[in-house]
């Protein structure tokens, strides 16, 4: 599940792998329908429904060099 009101709007990492600031949260779980508009628009990539949960799934997606990091 995905809000817009829970979109990291502060505090965005920058890419360890190339040093970008260009980098989106990553939402893991079924997609709202929101979540999906914002992914169509590049505002956050859709992570699938597979949730490890054990603190190693990404949060963050670099739109340059396209790595994913915590």
């Amino acid at each position: 599940y995905w809000s817009p009101a829970e979109s990291p709007k502060t505090g965005t990492p920058t890419c360890p792998a190339c040093g970008s600031t260009k980098v989106v949260p990553i939402v893991l779980g079924m997609p709202t329908p929101e979540a999906e508009r914002a992914a169509g628009r590049g505002e956050l990539v859709l992570g699938g429904c597979c949730i490890m949960g054990d603190g190693t799934d990404p949060r963050w997606h670099c739109k340059v060099c396209g790595a994913e990091f915590r």
